[in-house]
């Protein structure tokens, strides 16, 4: 078995998410399947929640995770760069297992540890709209979890006459 076998993960869209100091996630607005357009084009701020739990055998280790959105098709999203050409809206990170920590108390080896990782998107997305897109995350290039949402387009104008 590898590590990528036996990390459970969890994604979810919210509104907004941080953490805090003592690496507990605050979010606000999760769970959520469906957004709109702004009038600017781009959706509205959200945040990309990554959970992981990992067996507490694998403490120490290192491991690479990657997060792609991904269109209905599903091929990577891309957005034009300010340098050049478009580039899929990829986020790879190196993610090591550390030891729980409570100040002044001995946990055993089998608690187990826990990794997130926290994409805020304050600009929104300019996603075209009426279509699904996937949140894709790999662990080590193996495939892990992934979530749908749904981008719908602006409301129709009032009909006149």
């Amino acid at each position: 078995m590898s590590i990528a076998d036996d990390i459970a993960v969890s994604i979810l869209l919210a509104d907004f998410a941080n953490e805090d100091g003592g690496k507990k996630i605050n979010i606000l607005g999760s769970g959520w399947a469906v957004t709109g357009v702004q009038p600017n084009g781009a959706t509205p701020e959200a945040a990309i929640v990554v959970q992981m739990q990992i067996p507490g055998t694998y403490r120490g280790e290192e491991f690479a995770t990657s997060l792609t959105l991904c269109d209905q098709t599903g091929s990577a999203v891309a957005f034009p760069t300010p340098t050049g050409p478009a580039t899929a809206l990829r986020v790879q990170q190196l993610v090591t297992v550390d030891t729980p920590m409570i100040p002044g108390v001995a946990l055993p080896g089998n608690v187990p540890s826990t990794a997130q990782i926290i994409m805020r998107l304050s600009n929104g997305l300019p996603l075209p709209p009426n279509q699904l897109y996937t949140w894709k995350f790999e662990i080590d290039g193996n495939p892990k979890a992934e979530l749908s949402f749904y981008v719908v387009g602006p409301r129709p104008g009032p009909v006149i006459g």
